[in-house]
């Protein structure tokens, strides 16, 4: 998942970075809360505005947003995007343009059913789907603070990068690409 940073604002402190993976020539192999791979130690944490920290955090003046999380279920356990989302589209795999906007139907049902979709952590569906092989179409979720997340979709598993979708969704995907090359 890849992010714009939008309006997103900074919150209350959270902690700092009490130990970097790239300050010490033999590095503990086994990550703790508060470790960094390449921020300095010190880098002060910050809440956003309107997430979860287990969501997204601020780390000095990057955005960081969660890719895996042992306690979640779902989507939105991972992402916190319920009731946040505004937009879904299609977007250039090549240099991320903008193709087309979700119908106003089909936007207003990916944006009920996206955050329900059973979370699974990436390494395992990447060993279901025995290499995440096959074509990507490549999504944008503009979100109601200005932000905004691109995901992934496979066609050949029908999965986001952490989840299932549900045969519904998978044809309503797949519905909306082809109305790119029906104009």
């Amino acid at each position: 998942m890849d992010s714009d940073n939008g309006s997103l604002t900074k919150g209350p402190a959270i902690g700092k970075i009490s130990y970097s993976k790239f300050e010490h020539q033999c590095p503990r192999d086994e990550m703790q809360d508060g470790d960094a791979t390449i921020l300095k130690t010190g880098t002060p944490l910050y809440a956003v505005e309107g997430y979860k920290t287990s969501a997204r955090i601020w780390a000095g003046d990057r955005l960081y947003m969660a890719s895996t999380n042992p306690s979640a279920r779902t989507i939105n356990d991972l992402m916190d995007i319920e009731g946040k989302i505004q937009t879904v589209r299609f977007i250039s795999g090549n240099d991320g343009s903008e193709l087309m906007d979700f119908t106003p139907e089909a936007n207003a049902v990916f944006i009920r059913e996206f955050p329900k979709l059973k979370y699974i952590p990436f390494q395992e569906l990447y060993k279901e789907t025995k290499g995440w092989v096959g074509d990507n179409y490549w999504m944008e979720l503009a979100m109601t603070d200005g932000s905004t997340i691109r995901i992934t979709y496979n066609i050949l598993s029908p999965s986001f990068q952490t989840a299932y979708v549900t045969p519904e969704l998978a044809e309503l995907i797949e519905q909306q690409r082809k109305l790119i090359y029906a104009k």
